[in-house]
């Protein structure tokens, strides 16, 4: 799993793409990756990537049985 542990997935910080860096309410303009005593995690600016969908076309019946 990755570590969520920086600036970019903080709450009190806006992830500015254009220089890779965070807009930080209580530091300012700080790396990305920066890390501040007053670090709240926001879920919410995770980006979840799904896995692709399986084919299940080129299985057979036989393939899900248990005996």
């Amino acid at each position: 799993m990755e570590d969520y542990t920086c600036c970019r997935y903080c709450d009190k910080g806006i992830f500015v793409s254009v220089e890779k860096r965070t807009m930080c309410r209580k530091n300012g303009l700080v790396p990305a990756e920066y890390v501040c005593p007053q670090y709240a995690l926001d879920p919410f600016k995770i980006q979840v990537h799904r896995k692709h969908n399986v084919d299940f076309s080129k299985y057979e019946k036989e393939d899900y049985s248990i005996e």
